[in-house]
């Protein structure tokens, strides 16, 4: 995700002080962001619990924001704080194509996300039916094939093609002033992520508005039933057996209606969260383009290191928006887990934001 924004300086491209305190937060982000998302891991590789079809596309994100946190940052960050890139050439080229491959495995990654929580409360039918190995493995293919496709052969083949662009010194995007090029990668990266979550997630809202108006029409139709029924000359064993018949399905669609709607409201959060850290780069990268650099230095690179941060807030959602990774999490740790309800177990259960 890296443009030309760097000059050729001296050893360092701020003072001590600076460069000091900027160095311990890149450190401090790539810790937390390459523990935390091992922890993920690592709960799904001991916990069984967390092995359904969801649990494996949240996995799949984890792996794209690890490789964020291990490989993107650590090597940008030479770069950032003495304005000269020290690896090589070659190396350069390789780290552009993992820097610009994860985070949009990681953004396309939401969106499959997305995509099947929709299916599971748009057409659970469908998805108990058709939840089986081929499309898992369509799915957690798709986040990396994508962007592979276009982002492999634009940096690697541009200057084979187009003549030497990145100097000794330096690492930046070959095309980095080309305009059509950028756009077409912002889009693969955002702009089709973000529709096609920013759709998924008011579908899913729809469906459970109307579901829920059917619940409340079902509740008033059974109280009224039962009200009826006290009138009549039927038996009180009938009667008690029809309540109880009635009172279970009903229990079993308020949960199901719960656990969707809990699962709606995380995804929710997952994609906010994905706006709020990816839209003002994307927006910016494009301006700064477009304007010749006209976009203030310092600016950009804090929006810049927001895409980053997004890969770093992503492993401390799952515990707190899910019952389940919050139990897996602790138990990982080796901490005293909070007490959790029969009822908010059920709800969790399948949920992968």
């Amino acid at each position: 995700m890296v443009q030309n924004t760097s000059t050729e300086t001296g050893d360092l491209a701020f003072s001590v002080p600076v460069a000091v305190v900027i160095g311990f937060f890149i450190g401090l982000l790539i810790i937390m962001t390459v523990v935390g998302n091992l922890i993920v891991l690592f709960a799904f590789v001991y916990e069984k619990k967390l092995r359904n079809f969801s649990d494996y596309l949240i996995l799949n994100l984890a792996v794209s924001d690890v490789i964020i946190g291990s490989v993107s940052i650590p090597f940008y960050a030479p770069q950032l704080l003495t304005g000269r890139w020290p690896f090589g050439h070659t190396f350069c080229l390789i780290w552009l194509v993992v820097d610009y491959l994860t985070p949009a495995a990681s953004a396309i990654n939401i969106c499959v996300i997305s995509l099947d929580r929709y299916i599971q409360v748009g057409h659970p039918l469908w998805s108990r039916n058709h939840h089986n190995r081929n499309l898992l493995i369509a799915f957690l293919a798709a986040p990396w094939l994508i962007p592979a496709l276009y982002f492999i052969p634009a940096i690697t083949l541009w200057e084979p093609t187009k003549g030497r662009v990145i100097p000794e010194n330096q690492c930046f995007l070959p095309y980095n002033n080309n305009i059509p090029v950028l756009l077409i990668g912002a889009f693969i990266e955002f702009l089709v992520p973000f529709i096609t979550v920013t759709t998924f997630n008011i579908l899913v809202y729809m469906n459970i508005k109307r579901r829920s108006k059917r619940l409340e029409a079902r509740a008033n139709a059974a109280r009224l039933a039962v009200a009826g029924e006290q009138v009549t000359l039927d038996g009180p064993s009938n009667t008690n057996e029809t309540r109880n018949g009635r009172s279970d399905a009903s229990h079993t669609s308020r949960s199901s209606f719960k656990k969707d709607r809990k699962a709606a409201r995380s995804l929710f959060i997952f994609v906010i969260i994905f706006a709020v850290c990816w839209m003002p780069y994307e927006v910016l990268a494009t301006v700064q383009t477009v304007c010749g650099g006209c976009v203030n230095k310092h600016l950009f690179e804090f929006v810049f290191w927001m895409l980053w941060l997004n890969s770093t807030v992503n492993p401390f959602l799952y515990p707190l928006l899910h019952t389940r990774y919050r139990k897996a999490f602790a138990k990982l740790l080796h901490l005293k887990s909070t007490s959790v309800t029969p009822a908010e177990t059920h709800h969790s259960q399948g949920s992968g934001s």
